[in-house]
């Protein structure tokens, strides 16, 4: 045991090796230390998450190929606003059932293969929206990545936690004033987008609009705080998250080109205020209690 190299903390001596009954008693106790970890590690959430992100981002690129193929800029920044939103709502989910996203040598051929797979959905996203009789079908492609790459790792992922026990259940507890305020401020910013859709000055949908987007760009830089957006996703449940998915679909209704939902400006207000009902009934329901 004394010839294993140490590797002291800074500022302090090295541990003394332990003898080898001790060192025993630590490889007896090595079974308990994996257990907390696996119940503490719920690999089957981040799998159905890695999942969620796929359909998600399937959803989100193929709407995106639709516009883009128009002239429409301001609800394409609608679409980047709510994507960033989610990304950043699910990195609270990860965070929330015990994982952290570290690179390590071992990530470098799937981060390669998706370096590979951004490069091949971005050329055909440019050619869906820039070249002139493209054809259609061409538009699906970016989405049928998505789906196929990251859908098809969520699943690896879900067999490989096929044997871990199940985790134990997490505490629930009503959202505290601040996750409330902030599911509603969310809410109130994906429903006043929708509204926006059926505004009918261009110019006055791009102002309010970016008026939105920044706002959330300063949100986002407040991420580390309990007012951010991670800590808002750590609390959420699957209520909250069924509020969302709605405002997305909402969005994305108003969004795509001739949709019937804009013919008047009506459609899209009450849609927004269906969108912040829902956001605002969501932020009674019973979220996960706050660690520590």
């Amino acid at each position: 045991m004394s010839s294993i190299p140490q590797r002291p903390v800074d500022g302090h001596t090295p541990l003394s090796p332990p003898d080898a009954a001790t060192a025993q008693r630590y490889l007896d106790h090595m079974g308990e230390v994996t257990a907390r970890r696996d119940g503490a590690i719920d690999r089957r959430a981040q799998a159905w998450l890695q999942i969620a992100n796929a359909v998600a981002t399937a959803a989100y690129l193929l709407v995106f190929s639709v516009v883009l193929r128009t002239d429409a800029n301001v609800e394409i920044q609608a679409l980047v606003f709510l994507f960033l939103v989610w990304t950043q709502i699910a990195t609270g989910i990860t965070q929330r059932h015990g994982m952290q996203r570290r690179l390590g040598r071992a990530q470098w051929p799937l981060i390669a293969g998706v370096i590979v797979l951004m490069v091949a959905t971005i050329a055909f996203l440019l050619l869906a929206g820039f070249t002139p009789g493209f054809p259609v079908i061409g538009m699906f492609v970016p989405s049928a990545i998505a789906l196929l790459a990251f859908g098809g790792y969520g699943v690896w992922l879900l067999r490989r936690a096929s044997g871990d026990p199940r985790p134990t259940r997490a505490l629930r507890a009503p959202l505290d004033r601040v996750a409330r305020a902030a599911t509603i401020l969310i809410g109130t910013g994906i429903g006043a987008i929708t509204a926006l859709m059926g505004a009918p000055s261009g110019a006055l949908r791009s102002i309010l609009l970016l008026m939105v987007v920044l706002g959330a760009v300063v949100w986002m830089c407040a991420m580390n705080s309990a007012f951010g957006l991670p800590a808002i996703g750590e609390a959420w449940r699957w209520p909250h998250l069924v509020a969302f998915a709605f405002g997305g679909i909402a969005l994305a209704s108003v969004i795509l080109p001739g949709s019937p939902l804009t013919e008047s400006s009506f459609g899209p207000a009450l849609l927004g205020l269906g969108v912040l009902v829902a956001f605002i009934g969501a932020s009674f329901v019973p979220g996960y209690a706050r660690r520590g």
